[in-house]
């Protein structure tokens, strides 16, 4: 996925070597290839993937690799990327899936970032409410549904229940 900072780093891997992973981890997204998955939003599919890279395919045995990026709503967050040590080519078919894949995910990422963003939203607000130097009162249907501490100081209330039990 793509940080902050604009690098690309991994966060999930199945069957990679610490080697293999310490090489393509941590990449400027602006750097070539990389900038063609992370900036342009296209993918790069590998068949054949020794005419390409003859050295990493020898070194971890790769014969084809696809890098499909995480899309939403033309963003792109980050790359799914896969290697064959078995084929030398990703038939259409697969290629299509993986590209569907990416979208999907990116909506899922997207949704749970966003989800994220409002908890934390929520939380500061309620922290902001709760330690705020002046009465705050919040009333649905004629009744109080939340008050703060400087609220039930500033009435002479006892306790926020006492508060939350008296008509708006």
């Amino acid at each position: 996925l793509i940080d902050a900072d604009s690098r690309a780093r991994i966060v999930c891997s199945k069957d990679m070597t610490r080697e293999c992973l310490r090489e393509v981890d941590n990449l400027d997204i602006h750097t070539p290839p990389y900038d063609t998955i992370f900036i342009r939003g296209e993918p790069i599919i590998a068949d054949h993937y020794e005419t390409i890279q003859s050295d990493r395919a020898e070194k971890y045995g790769f014969r084809s690799l696809a890098s499909i990026p995480i899309v939403s709503e033309n963003r792109i967050l980050g790359a799914i990327n896969v290697a064959s040590r078995e084929y030398s080519e990703i038939i259409p078919e697969n290629r299509d899936i993986l590209i569907a894949i990416g979208k999907e995910l990116g909506s899922t990422l997207e949704r749970m970032q966003n989800r994220e963003a409002f908890e934390q939203s929520e939380k500061n607000f309620q922290t902001l409410v709760k330690n705020a130097p002046d009465a705050i009162l919040v009333a649905t249907d004629h009744r109080f549904v939340y008050v703060n501490a400087e609220a039930v100081r500033f009435f002479g209330a006892t306790s926020e229940e006492q508060l939350l039990s008296t008509p708006a």
